[in-house]
């Protein structure tokens, strides 16, 4: 028998897994890297790692899966096209020569510092002026449980107060620790009890494949839950939401109640969700320039917002059409690096043949093709149905790339050709990404990790 295993199964559905996997009922598991950390999975002997997980320490974490006993194991990691995983497979050293990456955190990040300080205010009132580790804040957010409610001074003490065991509330795998509950609804003729054998029915025949009239009764039964965070990737209305194997429709996510409602079915496509996601530097703390490279520090706030999806054909990845969606962005405020390349470099990497994000020349005529493609698309992306934003055109794209056509300034008219507007479309700056992956168009910080993958040790 083989499994899945991944973020949002039930307690009751992960033991049964991993158990399987003790006892060798379980063959073989497909997981995310949920499995990958914590969990005594038995005697696997082979993992095999589609794509490289971002991190040394990650890949000797997921391919330690197997292995476990005093037996020989296999472990195979299957490169995706990705600049990264070519350069580790071209460079098997930078893997196995290396120490796996330092495990650092910030203690004093107020989504973790008042989570920590809740759990110890469970176990011990805080004494005057104690500080918790290093923090120089502590008697600051002790003030700001006490206004919460979830401590109460006495003299100068702080008791914790709070109703529940608190560290029941803190999310091993998100900052967040709401969770949204899947709930399946299905009906069926008495004889069968489970979501499972729902879709068994509705893909197999039965009674849901009867024309007549058959009596059902409504079946509810919860399979999972998911922290609202990916809830409105994995969960948005019109998704098809996998468990098991086993696809389910969402009719409905209500954030506020914390609850989508799925349906068991089988179709032969799936959903992929549209997200754009802006970063603003809200602070810069420190900043400065090395061999031509500005290098910054200081604090971000991420917005991510799923603005549609579309229905993906299996096999053949046909696009059977897209839909725009509205969900509220979700912000965080947190820290970060970032660099930016001076013109310097620029110049050098251009005279390689490495940079490539100079304003391109699209012929005499652009603009005005450009205009037409706009109200010609209705100004929506055709990928997604996102409209455009006020302020804020979308790109147009080129089906077949414009510089296959061959154009040269001065010497010939070949734009017109790669501007005609059956080989443009309107795209929103998310698909426009997408799209130019597809056709392997290399962008600027593409050029770069090139450079970067033949100069770095």
């Amino acid at each position: 028998m083989i499994r899945g295993y991944r973020g949002g199964y039930l307690p009751n559905e992960r033991r049964a897994i991993e158990s399987g996997l003790r006892d060798g009922t379980v063959r073989g598991v497909v997981a995310t890297n949920a499995l990958e950390l914590g969990i005594d999975i038995g005697g696997l002997q082979a993992a095999v790692l589609c794509g490289y997980p971002g991190s040394i320490a990650a890949t000797w974490q997921q391919m330690g899966r197997a292995g476990r006993t005093d037996e020989g194991a296999l472990a195979i990691l299957v490169a995706t096209g990705g600049l990264l995983d070519q350069y580790v497979i071209q460079h098997p050293d930078y893997l196995f020569d290396r120490s796996p990456e330092h495990a650092l955190i910030n203690p004093d990040n107020l989504l973790l510092l008042i989570d920590h300080l809740r759990c110890a205010a469970f176990e011990l009132p805080f004494q005057p002026d104690e500080a918790f580790g290093n923090c120089p804040f502590t008697a600051d957010a002790l003030q700001l449980l006490f206004e919460q409610g979830d401590v109460q001074q006495h003299g100068n003490r702080f008791f914790w107060s709070g109703e529940s065991y608190p560290a029941r509330r803190v999310s091993l795998r998100s900052t967040g620790g709401d969770l949204v509950t899947i709930q399946a609804e299905w009906l069926e003729d008495g004889g069968h009890s489970t979501a499972q054998e729902a879709v068994d029915i509705d893909f197999y025949g039965g009674p849901w494949a009867d024309e007549g009239p058959v009596v059902l009764q409504q079946t509810v039964q919860v399979i999972g839950q998911i922290d609202r965070g990916s809830a409105t990737f994995l969960l948005h209305e019109g998704a098809f939401y996998l468990h098991e194997g086993r696809s389910f429709y969402v009719r409905a996510l209500d954030l506020a109640e914390q609850r989508a409602t799925v349906t068991p079915t089988a179709v032969d496509y799936y959903t992929e969700v549209t997200a754009e996601t802006a970063i603003t530097v809200l602070a810069t703390h420190d900043e400065r320039t090395h061999r031509d490279v500005m290098i910054a520090h200081g604090e971000l706030l991420v917005s991510s917002q799923v603005v549609g999806y579309r229905r993906v054909k299996h096999f053949t990845h046909e696009n059977l059409g897209v839909f725009p969606l509205e969900y509220p962005p979700q912000t965080l405020e947190t820290t970060g690096y970032w660099f930016s390349i001076m013109p310097a470099l620029q110049e050098q990497l251009a005279e390689q043949g490495l940079w490539f994000d100079a304003v391109n020349d699209y012929g005499l005529n652009w603009q005005a093709q450009r205009q037409r493609v706009r109200a010609r698309d209705g100004y929506r992306c055709t990928q997604c149905g996102r409209p455009e934003a006020s302020g804020r055109q979308h790109d147009v794209h080129h089906l077949t790339p414009f510089r296959t056509f061959g154009y040269v300034a001065g010497l010939n008219e070949n734009y017109r050709q790669a501007n005609e507007l059956g080989n443009l479309v309107l795209v929103c700056r998310t698909c426009h990404r997408r799209l130019e992956a597809g056709v392997r168009v290399r962008s600027g910080l593409d050029g770069l990790a090139y450079a970067l993958t033949n100069i770095a040790p």
